[in-house]
């Protein structure tokens, strides 16, 4: 006995629904040449989209590579800047001291006597007090004068009563004097 075959006509038409509703589907319909174009397509508008943000990306990229060379050249430039201000300040400096060692003097002398200023300038430059630089330099000038006017300073000093006297008396008569003086008093110098 032969039985009866089993119905596989619904299985069958589930199946065939099934690849039906599978070929229907878009990926189905895909050939290799329709998915390259549709691939080239999303990469166009993707590209669409991504460049400006890559433009803009790159031009910060290069204006920020921009300025560090700037920057890099400022430092260069402030560098030689500093190093022009040095040149130039040690240069002045210079030159002012050889302007103020040719023209102090002239100029000092060019102002009124009553001012003194080439009295002054020598006392300072000798960091002494006048009296104490005129000294000095009458002494260099002139050791032998010098040695006299000391001698004649203390020959003063040891005198200095009778000589007040006789000074007062050729005023009082308007005539010259003989002055009686000590010479060689303990405190005398010798030349």
């Amino acid at each position: 006995m032969r039985g009866k075959a089993p119905d596989y006509s619904e299985t069958l038409a589930a199946i065939v629904y099934g690849l039906k509703k599978l070929e229907s589907h878009p990926a189905m319909q895909l050939t290799p040449e329709r998915f390259n174009s549709q691939a080239k397509a999303a990469a166009e508008a993707l590209r669409r989209v991504i460049e400006p943000d890559l433009r803009h990306a790159v031009a910060a990229v290069d204006h920020a590579s921009r300025e560090i060379a700037r920057f890099a050249g400022d430092l260069r430039t402030r560098e030689a800047q500093r190093n022009a201000f040095v040149y130039a300040g040690a240069g002045g400096l210079i030159i002012g001291m050889v302007l103020w060692a040719m023209l102090a003097g002239p100029i000092a002398r060019l102002l009124p006597d009553s001012w003194q200023v080439p009295e002054k300038m020598a006392a300072a430059t000798l960091h002494l007090d006048r009296w104490a630089a005129g000294s000095r330099i009458m002494r260099s000038a002139d050791p032998g004068s010098w040695k006299t006017v000391t001698a004649g300073a203390q020959l003063w000093r040891d005198n200095q009563s009778a000589l007040d006297a006789c000074m007062r008396a050729a005023d009082r008569v308007k005539k010259p004097q003989t002055c009686r003086v000590i010479v060689g008093g303990p405190s005398a110098t010798r030349p």
